[in-house]
């Protein structure tokens, strides 16, 4: 029996952890899931691209949900992807989907992690509900959907899917053949809001405007419940699992460490 093996990569949202990367990386994700002001523009795409096959890694561009003007930036971006490389388009928006299938993208195209909805909460950071039924739900996401996951592979061609390593633990049903998993860590996500603390001078939300402050600005929150401290990162909130038990269920062909936020 031939032993499976769980490629890694490594997530960036900024090329200055670049020259931090090891070489127990396979492959490179950069860009934002969550803010289109902080994507890279083209000239900055075309340089950590480059950096990184020249270091003979693989290609994940990653993007956020997206208004007009941010499926207009994205846009510009892809013409810097070499899809016969193997680079990847990992997708929170339907609108970048249309615009992937309206351009014949050749390259592969995984549903990111917004889209993939599984249960999050910083209050399940212990024991679950006693209930077998309710602890694998909250162990689920939009993946006990056959027809979710069969209606993104053949509409728009997606065979990965990209979850967290939740602090209840994952579990995923029987997936097509060709579908594929990637596991985050050890960040994973709590909640997302496009009214992020930061665009807010204190008598307006400065939304649609172009806002690199929260740049390498991390926030700690303590709950009132204690336990696991909330990290706010952009208007993002999430939690750190140390667990060194990633999830590698059949379909995980893919571990992505997240090294910093």
């Amino acid at each position: 029996m031939t032993e499976r093996t769980i490629a890694k990569a490594v997530y960036l949202t900024h090329p200055a952890g670049l020259e931090k990367v090891g070489g127990e990386y396979d492959r490179l994700y950069f860009g934002h899931e969550f803010c289109p002001w902080l994507l890279p523009g083209r000239r900055e795409l075309e340089r950590v691209r480059e950096n990184a096959a020249g270091r003979g890694l693989a290609f994940t561009l990653v993007t956020p949900i997206l208004g007009e003007e941010g499926l207009a930036g994205v846009e510009k971006l892809l013409d810097v992807l070499a899809p016969e490389e193997g680079d990847e388009v990992a997708v929170n928006d339907m609108g970048l989907f249309e615009m992937l299938l309206k351009r014949k993208w050749k390259g592969e195209t995984a549903a990111g992690r917004t889209l993939t909805r599984q249960r999050r909460g910083a209050g399940w950071r212990g024991g679950l509900p006693a209930g077998e039924g309710d602890s694998r739900y909250l162990r689920g996401s939009a993946l006990d959907s056959p027809h979710f996951v069969e209606w993104l592979r053949d509409t728009y061609g997606v065979r990965r899917f990209e979850i967290d390593n939740l602090i209840q633990g994952v579990e995923v049903g029987a997936l097509p053949a060709d579908v594929r998993l990637s596991v985050h860590h050890p960040y994973l996500f709590l909640t997302a809001t496009t009214l992020c603390p930061w665009t807010f001078d204190g008598t307006r939300w400065r939304r649609g405007e172009k806002c690199p402050s929260c740049q390498g600005e991390v926030l700690e929150l303590d709950p009132d419940e204690g336990g696991r401290k909330i990290f706010m990162a952009g208007g993002v909130q999430y939690l750190e699992n140390e667990s060194p038990d990633i999830y590698s269920g059949p379909a995980v062909d893919r571990w992505v460490h997240q090294p910093a936020l």
